[in-house]
This record gives structure tokens, sequence and C-alpha cells, in this order.
């Protein structure tokens, strides 16, 4: 599991910065749909990791 939660995370900071350095809008779109789906995914590992109380849990990353 935590490698898929680290494989979410690196989605989600690539997104984010597609999302910043990119002029076109439909990259920009992509890249903050990326960002959502990547980061619903990672919550939702975290609350199963809670709920088998898997140790070293990883935090999904805040909007910022």
């Amino acid at each position: 599991m935590g490698k898929a939660a680290q494989g979410h995370m690196s989605e989600i900071f690539m997104a984010r910065l597609a999302a910043l350095k990119s002029d076109n809008n439909d990259v920009k779109d992509y890249a903050n749909m990326i960002d959502k789906d990547h980061n619903a995914a990672l919550k939702d590992m975290v609350q199963l990791m809670r709920d088998k109380r898997v140790r070293n849990q990883p935090q999904p990353l805040d909007d910022e």
C-alpha cells in the first residue's frame, strides 16, 4: 500500500506542477482532473489503512 500511496502523491505533485506551468487550458483541465482523482484515491486508501490499523499512513495532500 505504501508504494501505491507514493504513486498517487507523485501523480498529484506532477499534475499540480503541470497546472501551474502550462499556458494551455486543456492541459490545465486535465492536470486538475488528475489531481482531483488521485487525491480522492489517496484519501480512500488512507481511510482503508486506518480501518485495517496499518502503521505509517500517508497524509493526503492539501490543496495549495
